[in-house]
């Protein structure tokens, strides 16, 4: 009988397992809510116009951890050529693959700055 092989990261792109996508977003969803908290906070007390630009850096931080989870990239882990499976970290192999890691990871990266600059443009210019 021959040993069953199975690939480590079946879908290209993906460098964290399961349990890791999940918390990736709770996190991104739970900054998300303060950061709508903090935008409703400068609202209600008459915070400078300018105040709301700082919003950027939570936005940030809440769409690139829901997007990580949600595309199951880690920027962090891929820039090192690792994967976070729900075993542990390990090494990519395959130089294609981290390749792959890396694009993915990237796209990401862009988008979730992308995202955060529209809702930061949202608040600051419908105040």
């Amino acid at each position: 009988m021959e040993p069953v092989v199975l690939e480590p990261n079946a879908i290209a792109g993906r460098n964290i397992g399961r349990m890791g996508r999940a918390s990736r977003v709770r996190r991104g969803l739970v900054v998300f809510g303060i950061t709508l908290a903090l935008a409703a906070a400068l609202s209600r007390f008459g915070a400078p116009h300018a105040a709301y630009l700082a919003l950027f850096v939570p936005f940030f931080a809440a769409t690139w951890s829901m997007g990580q989870g949600l595309q199951g990239t880690c920027g962090v882990l891929a820039l090192r050529g690792m994967r976070d499976t729900d075993d542990g970290p390990e090494k990519i192999m395959s130089a294609d693959e981290a390749a792959s890691v890396r694009t993915a990871s990237l796209r990401t990266l862009v988008v979730a700055a992308a995202m955060a600059a529209g809702l930061t443009a949202l608040l600051f210019f419908t105040r």
